[in-house]
């Protein structure tokens, strides 16, 4: 819409986080889900269910390690938290609803 790159992160009923990232003017776009649970079929169908590893180019002051140890956590239990810390890791804010947004964000 505005020719710029856009960085996407979603949930799915806090159990499937999911990070979509498009570049239009780089030709690039790649569409990553994380499910909370095993039996995740329909919920991530058209979505790499691996660890999205042109992440961490995006963001070069962000460790690429941490980033990957947060995706793969087992022990997660809510996908809101992966989302959560996956973002903090990043520099990025969390936007609940357009009653949250940050100091110095505005709804288009």
């Amino acid at each position: 819409m505005f020719g710029a790159p856009v960085l996407s992160a979603a949930l799915f009923d806090s159990d499937v986080c999911y990070l979509s990232y498009a570049d239009r003017a780089a030709g690039v776009s790649w569409d990553h889900a994380k499910a909370n649970f095993e039996d995740e079929e329909g919920y991530t169908d058209g979505y790499e269910q691996t660890f999205p590893s042109e992440l961490p180019a995006l963001f070069p002051q962000s460790s690429g390690e941490a980033l990957r140890a947060i995706w793969d956590r087992e022990e997660e239990v809510f996908a809101d938290d992966r989302m959560y810390d996956l973002l903090s890791s990043l520099g990025l804010p969390m936007v609940y609803g357009e009653d949250s947004f940050p100091e110095g964000y505005t709804v288009l």
